[in-house]
């Protein structure tokens, strides 16, 4: 494997953890009574704001879903690479394991072809 395919996997990893806690945040804030869209417009320009929470946070919150710019099942390829190239260099990687086991979750559900932002609704509890 060359060195931008290593990169590559450096990048999967932080964007499919970064697409899981987002959809965390954003459920959590739901289940606390927040509303979660006024929470995200205060939280995307400040010290927690990404390209990812900007991104996926708005699509999280107003879908659609069914039109993906970039299906759930990408994820569940990607960070099984991840994974998969960190056990081979005996590297633990909890979080991108954690993401995989959500990104899977959702393929379980139903939503691998929707766009990656509907894991929100694993746990929204909705699948």
């Amino acid at each position: 494997m060359g060195d931008g395919q290593k990169v590559k996997l450096v990048n999967q990893l932080l964007c499919g953890v970064h697409i899981a806690v987002a959809a965390e945040a954003l459920a959590f804030a739901e289940a606390i009574g927040l509303d979660a869209g006024a929470c995200w417009e205060i939280i995307r320009h400040g010290a927690a704001a990404s390209f990812i929470l900007d991104d996926r946070g708005e699509r999280m919150l107003h879908g659609p879903f069914d039109q993906p710019r970039s299906a759930l099942d990408i994820f569940v390829k990607d960070m099984g690479l991840v994974t998969d190239a960190a056990r081979a260099a005996d590297y633990p990687t909890p979080l991108a394991t954690t993401a995989e086991q959500l990104y899977l979750a959702g393929r379980r559900a139903g939503l691998g072809r929707l766009d990656d932002s509907a894991v929100i609704e694993l746990l929204r509890g909705r699948r």
